[in-house]
């Protein structure tokens, strides 16, 4: 049996060889009758911008059903089949393209995002080695080619396309991003945190790699410059919720408690349902009303009641004698012995 990647290029052969069966038989067919290919693409700019999409599209279609492979028609279909949040409808004109003309890698690289962005994942990585292997020096093409990979489970292959592509654009901010992400999951903190700091020296404004690299500090005990970084994604998104709950966390490891609770709270505002904020944010109310009990037993309660129903029990226990004199077995359960 031959495995999904080889069925797609026998597949794409044959679409191939049926197009220039059509264009050999039609040769008048690649002539441009009416506006001018350059005319249609002026007009398809200009209604792209005005959100035109779809006279914008009908305007590349007119130019690719006369010849297939023009590529800055190709490409503002894409564009456009993007723009519309649908960009499986680019996909037979890409594979018209490719058909025409199967050596241009702008082709391949195209359909490999239309197939990433329908989690097409074996597919997409066949078209973007397929683009590689006819321009190697594609970064974008590398990075994207890395994206499927780690979606695929394959994290060691992602993180040297990632690094490919760096290599080839040191300034490549999400290829930077990504590779420290495939660093912390592969545990190893400190090149994930060099990475992600790069990106955003590159592209400051990301609300999301602001907080990634927040926590990562914040694991790292790196307090001051965790808490910098997760307030700065707050204030480029201030409903980021998970920004919130990282920032009561290295509140509460940096001893400020009132902070911390005003942190979860926010987070807890924003997505209620969060019972382990809610369980971050009783803990820290232990720094700063341990003295009153009662309190503290209401408010956990009040959790339990909330989160804790209808859980099955994690272990089952046989019964314990009272007998008297017998020692005592006591365990300590805590998340931080390790530190």
């Amino acid at each position: 049996l031959m495995d999904e990647a080889r069925i797609a290029r026998a597949l794409e052969q044959v679409y191939v060889q049926a197009w220039e069966s059509r264009l050999r038989s039609n040769p008048g067919s690649r002539t441009m009758r009416g506006n001018s290919a350059a005319e249609l693409l002026a007009d398809a700019r200009r209604l792209r911008e005005t959100a035109r999409l779809t006279e914008a599209r009908a305007a590349c279609e007119k130019i690719l059903q006369e010849k297939p492979d023009q590529p800055e028609a190709v490409t503002l279909l894409w564009d456009l089949a993007f723009d519309a949040g649908s960009p499986g409808a680019a996909t037979d004109w890409l594979n018209r393209a490719i058909a025409a003309d199967n050596g241009v890698a702008a082709f391949h690289y195209m359909l490999g995002c239309v197939l990433q962005a329908q989690q097409k994942t074996d597919d997409a990585i066949a078209s973007f080695r397929r683009a590689l292997a006819l321009d190697p020096s594609d970064a974008k093409a590398h990075n994207n080619l890395g994206c499927t990979l780690e979606a695929a489970g394959n994290l060691a292959a992602a993180a040297q396309c990632y690094r490919e592509a760096i290599g080839l654009d040191p300034n490549m901010a999400h290829a930077h991003y990504n590779l420290g992400n495939a660093c912390r999951q592969m545990g190893d903190a400190k090149q994930a945190i060099q990475h992600i700091e790069r990106a955003l020296a590159s592209e400051p404004a990301h609300a999301d790699w602001r907080s990634n690299l927040g926590s990562l500090q914040y694991e790292q005990l790196q307090l001051d410059e965790a808490i910098s970084n997760l307030q700065k994604a707050i204030a480029l998104d201030p409903g980021f919720d998970r920004a919130y709950s990282a920032l009561g966390g290295a509140l509460v490891f940096a001893g400020r408690v009132e902070e911390a609770g005003a942190a979860f709270g926010k987070a807890l505002e924003l997505k209620p349902s969060r019972a382990d904020v809610e369980s971050w944010a009783l803990l820290s109310l232990h720094y700063g009303l341990g003295e009153n009990a009662p309190t503290l037993f209401d408010r956990h309660l009040a959790w339990a009641k909330r989160h804790a129903r209808g859980l099955p029990r994690a272990t089952t226990h046989r019964g314990v004698g009272q007998d008297a004199g017998r020692r005592l077995n006591i365990g300590y359960v805590s998340p931080d012995l390790m530190r």
